[in-house]
């Protein structure tokens, strides 16, 4: 951690390819372990001053043998070691582990975190210098992976995820967002690897130098590959890139797919060991869920409306244990315009601790708000913020020392704001200078726990005026004091009208002048009319409203109504509920239709066209994987039963397809999408799992007469053995049809080992279906 350049290695999946060697990459640590010495080596003497060991896909999913994984990253490492010499240092190095996690797919984060637990204690009885965890495309799995290692580990921690040409990563995740987190869980470096060449990395790392200070990683591919998934960018084109990156702040440099030792040494000539302009400059404040940033540079609104007091529809839900109305919520709030999403799931007799985690969970697969979780519970809060990607803020601290030394560990260790209440051991203070020295208190506790002054969000406190006349006036003084020092600040406004008439129009009162004095982030029901007018006003005058475009387009659509919590049924449409992961609504609307259409004319007519709409609004980049599979999980409750209706009466079942991961590959993360998709086009899938030999796909499809086969493929070296489970079921059933799909094949090399169809995405597997068995 010095003030220069320092390089790292290059390439090892494709120069393992190279070597013809066709087995799970780890692996070869104990079957070649002198080919990946050879590799590292190279690199080593090329100018490397950091290699990765050779354990990227080193884990308890791939090796659920202890003892075995224990030998392949030992292997790893001590090969690494050798390499390395005096001359390098050695990173251990941890991937992804294949598979997508709650609510979008099957792995739980708890399960995820152990696996990287799991790990990260191996590697420590080997020993290595720092911790890479690498070619991440998830925020959640990245957040469990950093929290897992330090809980073990204290020494140097980087990072990198890999984003496409869209500047995001294929589960939607913004280069900012994830700079934001992993900054503020105290990674040493951080940055991007992998898919894209160095000029499309060079906007990406751009947009991440402007929200940290922290160095930057970068391991670009040797530019994009062709149809054949060769690389040939030259190593003077590759420097040219790289140079473009240099103002940014990147110190750490090196090179992922298609680079070799030759690309390290071109490097090395041009960047070893000369100084990094790395600055000191000034970040603004932010707050992240995984795809959206809002940045505290102006006036933001909390949506305060999930929290069950007064809402019995919202507290029936959450005593099942169902998270439909708060995503309902969650989603009406973001369409009213909330910048963030006060959770607050407490109810007696009910297990917070689980619903707010749940909740957490939930409302990030589908609301792209940055949440604030709101709770007294201490261990309610610690579950939801583990599972909380981005940087959310707790609600609340307050100057008690229990609060304090309980909540602020918490939001250090999470990476999180806090909103901090001016009340101590004495109750609620009656003056304003009283607030805020207990806010001076609670900022100073904070700095001692590592926080800093701008991550406590000061609440003075509002009680209802109904009972206190002098409420408003003190609570007001308290902002407009705090605002002079420096604080930022927020206040539930609503809490001012609680048992008054006309509760509106006191609200939107109060909030105006509350703004007018300088509070940062109001919490307040942005489902009110009244409270939307002085929003959109407040934006306009201050500037934040570009040629007034938000306020006319408001004041077009504004209805004079009281604010409802109820859905306009006049606005359902299974489009709408399926955006909205909304199965139950989607279910009952169905058990509706039925009684006027027939089961099929609403699968045709009104389902699949919603199916198809929501595929149109993901290739558009409109929505990302995390809503692509809510929606389909929402639509997989209708369809059974519409499936069943058509076996009462007497229809037939669905064309078969059968869906496999070939043998030696564990990754199933597009296979397992394409299985939600294609069951709810109604075909009858046969899903053999990951890691299936030909042998057993040939019997199922022989005993089960199926006649469409769907292989995946992800690692480089598993594709020759998705080429011989092709040829074989070729020879043996010449009449079947083949799909293939994976990150490693193109449209060329498909046809090249014998498939008959390349799918890019799950989404194609319905149109080849749809084409095979037109007929």
């Amino acid at each position: 951690m010095t003030n220069k350049i320092i390089l790292l290695d290059g390439a090892m999946g494709t120069q393992i390819q190279k070597r013809g060697i066709h087995q799970r990459p780890e692996s070869i640590n104990i079957s070649h372990g002198e080919v990946i010495e050879d590799i590292q080596r190279a690199y080593v003497q090329a100018g490397s001053d950091i290699i990765y060991s050779n354990t990227f896909g080193a884990h308890g999913r791939n090796y659920p043998d202890p003892e075995e994984l224990r030998k392949t990253i030992h292997a790893g490492l001590q090969i690494a070691k050798r390499a390395a010499g005096t001359k390098a240092k050695v990173a251990f190095d941890m991937g992804p582990l294949g598979e997508l996690l709650e609510p979008m797919g099957t792995m739980s984060f708890q399960r995820a975190y152990e696996l990287f637990e799991q790990n990260i204690q191996i590697a420590l009885e080997e020993g290595f210098d720092l911790v890479v965890i690498e070619t991440m495309s998830s925020l959640l799995e990245l957040r469990a992976a950093i929290l897992a290692v330090k809980a073990h580990y204290d020494g140097p921690l980087f990072t990198t995820m890999t984003f496409e040409k869209d500047g995001r990563t294929f589960s939607g995740v913004s280069p900012q967002a994830f700079a934001i987190m992993a900054d503020k869980l105290g990674v040493d470096a951080l940055g991007v690897n992998c898919s894209l060449g160095p000029f499309e990395i060079q906007a990406i790392l751009k947009s991440i130098s402007q929200v940290t200070n922290k160095p930057l990683i970068v391991k670009a591919n040797a530019g994009l590959p062709d149809e054949e998934g060769n690389y040939h960018m030259e190593d003077d084109l590759f420097i040219e890139g790289i140079q473009g990156m240099l103002d940014l702040g990147v110190q750490y440099i090196g090179g992922c797919c298609g680079t070799t030792e030759k690309t390290i040494q071109s490097l090395a000539q041009h960047f070893k060991g000369k100084e990094v302009r790395l600055e000191t400059k000034e970040i603004k404040q932010y707050l992240a869920s995984s795809s959206r940033v809002v940045a505290l540079d102006q006036t933001r609104y909390v949506g305060e409306v999930i929290n069950p007091t007064g809402k019995a529809r919202l507290k029936e839900s959450l005593e099942k244990k169902n998270m439909e109305e708060v995503l309902r919520l969650g989603v009406l709030q973001d369409q009213k315009g909330a910048d963030l999403l006060d959770v607050n799931v407490s109810l007696p007799g009910t297990d917070e601790v689980y619903l707010l985690r749940k909740a957490a969970l939930h409302l990030q697969a589908l609301v792209d708000l940055p949440l604030q979780l709101d709770s007294s519970n201490a261990q309610a809060l610690e579950a939801a913020l583990m599972v909380t990607p981005g940087r959310p803020v707790i609600n609340s601290v307050n100057g008690t020392q229990e609060s304090l030394k309980t909540i602020l560990p918490l939001a250090k260790k999470y990476g999180a704001m806090v909103v901090g209440l001016a009340l101590d051991e004495g109750g609620i203070p009656k003056t304003s200078e009283k607030r805020l020295e207990i806010a001076e208190k609670i900022v100073k506790a904070a700095e001692f726990y590592g926080l800093e002054k701008r991550d406590v969000l000061v609440d003075p406190l509002v009680l209802t005026i109904a009972s206190n006349k002098d409420s408003a006036k003190l609570a007001l003084e308290t902002i407009e004091k705090l605002t002079k020092k420096g604080y930022l600040t927020t206040m539930g406004t609503s809490n001012i009208s609680f048992g008054l008439p006309k509760r509106s129009l006191v609200s939107a009162s109060f909030l105006q002048v509350a703004l007018a004095l300088g509070c940062s982030m109001p919490i307040v029901n942005p489902l009110d009319p009244r409270v939307q007018e002085v929003i959109h006003t407040h934006r306009l005058l201050m500037g934040q409203d570009e040629k007034a475009m938000g306020y006319i387009a408001f004041m077009e659509d504004k209805k004079e109504v009281e604010p409802s919590l109820e859905e306009d049924e006049g606005d359902f449409s299974p489009y709408q509920a399926m955006r909205r992961s909304q199965k139950t609504e989607l279910l009952n609307y169905v058990k509706g239709a039925i009684r006027e259409k027939d089961p099929m004319e609403i699968i045709s007519e009104e389902l699949i066209p919603a199916l198809d709409a929501i595929g149109r609004d993901y290739e558009k980049k409109e929505i990302y994987l995390p809503q692509l599979i809510g929606a389909a999980s929402a639509a997989q409750e209708a369809f059974l039963f519409l499936r069943d209706q058509l076996k009462v009466k007497g229809d037939g079942k669905g064309e078969k397809i059968l869906l496999a991961t070939v043998k030696g590959d564990i990754h199933d993360i597009g296979k397992n999408i394409a299985k939600v998709l294609l069951e709810n086009y109604g075909y009858d899938v046969y899903d053999l799992g990951r890691d299936v030999s030909k042998e057993e796909i040939l019997q199922t499809v022989e005993e089960e007469d199926i006649h469409l086969v769907g292989l995946s493929a992800l690692m480089t070296t598993t594709v020759s053995s998705m080429e011989d489970t092709i040829q074989l079921l070729t020879e043996k059933r010449p009449d079947l049809k083949i799909m293939v799909g994976g990150a490693v094949l193109t449209q060329t090399y498909a046809h090249e080992i014998g498939a008959h169809y390349y799918c890019k995405d799950a989404k194609e597997d319905i149109e080849i279906a749809k084409n095979v068995f037109k007929d």
